[in-house]
């Protein structure tokens, strides 16, 4: 039974007995518990709870022959049918839910992340956010080390940043000045920190939010912070360093 099927089944909703059982009887039309606890390994009593549940949520059926109860699998069609009755459902709570959300601009709100997915979460809140909220101006000091590890993900990104018409105001350490990763271009201006202050991670400011990618012995931590106070600190920093470093 194919593990990847599996799995996109469960990230899809589903537990991983739901998955086997499901990719089981799309192979066989239909099957009793029996033959079903037999491929799949899985205990008849669980089996038994399982396809109850399963039934609830209408995406297998049953029919007795013979006396003996077989299940069977409905159309694919029916998971798209939940997924997009989900979504409309979400979206039609979504204002209730931000509105239970803590609105005191002042109360810091962070989140951090740990690997390469984290680093993607992080860089689509910023555009997302930006682009929401109608922001034009990035402030931002980096280094290259992060950003070599998405040679395929980061171009992207940056297209995507520059089809919002996002303008980029970019400090970078002296001595990447050679490197052609943050070449200037029409959306970017680049500024130098000289080398006698070197810094290990980058930082990106976007409205109220502070985003901090930390590379630390291959281990890559990213971070959000959302708070006005402590966001206005840094931006005035960062303006204080933009003004005194070199073109």
């Amino acid at each position: 039974m194919s593990k990847k099927l599996i799995n996109s089944l469960v990230l899809y909703g589903l537990t991983e007995n739901e998955a086997q059982i499901y990719i089981y009887l799309l192979r066989k039309i239909e099957a009793s518990v029996f033959e079903i606890a037999k491929e799949t390994a899985i205990p008849r009593a669980t089996i038994y709870i399982t396809l109850e549940k399963m039934k609830d949520q209408l995406i297998v059926s049953s029919l007795k022959k013979n006396n003996v109860l077989y299940y069977a699998p409905e159309s694919t069609n029916r998971l798209k049918m939940i997924l997009e009755n989900k979504q409309k459902t979400l979206e039609e709570v979504l204002p209730e839910l931000n509105a239970l959300i803590n609105t005191d601009k002042n109360s810091p709100n962070t989140r951090m992340y740990t690997g390469p997915d984290g680093v993607k979460i992080v860089l689509e809140d910023i555009l997302e956010t930006m682009q929401r909220e109608k922001l034009h101006t990035l402030l931002a000091a980096s280094r290259s080390d992060i950003v070599k590890h998405f040679p395929k993900y980061f171009p992207q990104w940056l297209k995507r940043r520059e089809s919002l018409s996002i303008r980029t105001k970019l400090i970078i350490p002296e001595k990447e000045r050679t490197d052609h990763v943050f070449e200037p271009n029409d959306l970017r201006e680049t500024r130098f920190l000289p080398n006698e202050f070197p810094f290990d991670a980058t930082i990106e400011i976007y409205g109220n939010k502070l985003a901090v990618f930390s590379l630390k012995e291959g281990e890559i931590y990213s971070i959000i912070i959302e708070s006005k106070p402590i966001v206005d600190m840094f931006r005035q920093f960062f303006l204080f360093a933009w003004e005194n470093t070199k073109k």
